[in-house]
Parts: C-alpha cells; structure tokens; sequence
C-alpha cells in the first residue's frame, strides 16, 4: 500500500468511523497538518492509537510537541 488514503478509507481498514479518525487529526496524532489525505503509516499509528485507548490511556492528556 503506496497510496495515500482518505479518512473513510483509513476509517475502514482500522474499524473505526470517519469521525473518530478525524478526532484523532485534530488530536495532532494522525496525518499530516495542513493536508487532508492520510500516509499508509498512518494505519499503524492508528491501531497504536486503538491500543492507548483499550489500555485506558488518556489521548487528551498527552504532551505536546515543540
């Protein structure tokens, strides 16, 4: 997988909705800024972000970077 994905694509290979992964966008910890397609990396860190929450992990309360 190459391409670059849009959120409903991104949303189904993960089970997620399209609003939970645009959620996670605005959260800063999927995609890009300023661009609204998503990198095939972005499948991982999406099941990354899947586990945080099954582990209980607040994603609001993480640090930001620089």
């Amino acid at each position: 997988m190459t391409e670059e994905l849009k959120a409903p694509e991104l949303g189904r290979l993960v089970g997620e909705t399209v609003e939970r992964v645009v959620e996670w966008r605005t959260l800063g910890l999927l995609g890009r800024e300023g661009v609204e397609t998503y990198k095939p990396e972005d499948v991982q860190r999406a099941r990354l972000v899947q586990l945080l929450l099954r582990r209980g992990i607040d994603l609001g309360d993480r640090p930001r970077g620089p």
